[in-house]
């Protein structure tokens, strides 16, 4: 579950914040700012506490995490594979009347994070990037912080 929700998270994204909740105000690239500043540093919330889980405080090296980091990109290569048929979708959801998908522009954004002018293995490369951008995300971890004192 936590691989199909850190990838919905890269592609359309959506705030799977502290406690996996989908927040579509992020819908497609569109970040929430506070006080003008961008909230979002990170393609997704992946924080090494959630790692924890698939290894303990050496999770890089554990089996669950290798795991863990297959399934993410077998499923991304699924998602660059029938790309025109998300597309086709989404294509169709415009006449729903989200605010952050009005016209078919704003589904680029899902296109361009699916890589899909990359070869494969530079894509691969690219989407394990962006996970160890979130795990070694300060920002993250400090508005995790913040959220827990405020939120308890």
């Amino acid at each position: 579950m936590l691989t199909s929700h850190l990838l919905a998270a890269l592609l359309l994204p959506l705030s799977l914040s502290h406690t996996a909740d989908i927040d579509f105000g992020h819908f497609l690239g569109n970040f929430k700012q506070k006080f003008g500043i961008n909230r979002e540093r990170a393609a997704f919330v992946f924080t090494p506490e959630m790692a924890f889980v698939m290894g303990g405080t050496k999770y890089r090296s554990s089996a669950l995490f290798k795991k863990f980091l297959d399934y993410c990109s077998r499923a991304f290569k699924t998602l660059r594979v029938h790309a025109n048929l998300l597309e086709t979708l989404f294509g169709l959801m415009v006449a729903a009347g989200m605010p952050e998908l009005i016209k078919e522009t704003d589904i680029y954004y899902m296109r361009d994070k699916l890589l899909l002018h990359e070869k494969e293995s530079k894509a691969e490369k690219k989407l394990n990037e962006e996970i160890e951008n979130s795990l070694d995300s300060k920002y993250r971890r400090f508005d995790n912080f913040i959220h827990n004192i405020r939120h308890g």
